[in-house]
């Protein structure tokens, strides 16, 4: 299941927004959907194993008169259950939208997951793939766009190699290569792809820092980083694939 809305939490108990109600104090617990009410229809669902995406901000907000504490600051799951669910933000934080990619990062990045680009080289798609690409994806967008944090974290006793679905295998060319290498960090990747991934590193360092829009139109922005760290060192003597690695 998939959320992106407000939420609010009011004596404690938290709820989804819908379209149609409020984050008044004195009618939000008529006029909204309890969280918890969520997670034990999907527990009763009848699937073995359930997931919940839920992109919304976890800060406290004011309504003028009092202030309410933020979203799902402890949500409680059963700890036999198989089920994950995975917040867009940790609590305290707000969850950032972005007009240009018409949703919240975090459901953009979400959706690009799913739609093949946090896929293994067999074009499965787990948990667990999902996570480590949105995390990274995510990591990435603040850094390039100077953004507050916003970290996503997961909560649930459901395994990370839940399978989400399947897509065609992804192109194993050098950039995808060296960006699974970066988001994953295990060890098929590390022992069999590494020399294509100190490949891509090597094509981004050695595009000209003077020609701006060439470094920022390679394959990944994590590769126009490299290009950018490359072109900030003032020497390329100073900067190589190597300490590039290093850094990630």
């Amino acid at each position: 299941m998939f959320y992106s809305g407000h939420g609010v939490n009011v004596d404690g108990i938290d709820y989804l927004v819908p379209h149609n109600g409020t984050a008044d104090f004195n009618r939000a617990a008529g006029a909204n959907v309890a969280l918890d009410q969520v997670v034990e229809l999907m527990l009763d669902s009848g699937f073995p194993r359930v997931m919940l995406f839920l992109d919304t901000c976890r800060n406290p907000i004011y309504t003028g008169t009092r202030s309410m504490i933020g979203f799902s600051q402890n949500l409680s799951l059963p700890v036999t259950a198989e089920i994950k669910v995975m917040f867009s933000a940790k609590a305290g934080q707000v969850s950032i939208e972005d007009d240009k990619l018409g949703h919240g990062v975090f459901s953009y990045f979400l959706l690009e997951g799913l739609r093949g680009a946090a896929a293994d080289l067999n074009g499965r798609i787990t948990f667990g793939d999902l996570e480590k690409y949105i995390h990274g994806k995510m990591s990435e967008y603040h850094l390039l766009m100077n953004t507050r944090a916003q970290k996503p974290v997961t909560a649930g006793e459901g395994s990370s190699g839940m399978l989400i679905t399947t897509v065609e295998p992804p192109r194993a060319d050098a950039a995808y290569l060296a960006q699974q290498l970066r988001f994953r960090g295990n060890d098929e990747y590390e022992r069999r792809k590494f020399a294509d991934a100190v490949a891509s590193y090597e094509a981004a360092l050695s595009c000209d820092p003077a020609d701006q829009l060439a470094c920022f139109n390679l394959d990944t922005p994590w590769l126009s980083w490299a290009a950018t760290q490359k072109a900030s060192s003032g020497s390329s003597a100073t900067w190589n694939s190597s300490q590039a690695i290093a850094r990630h």
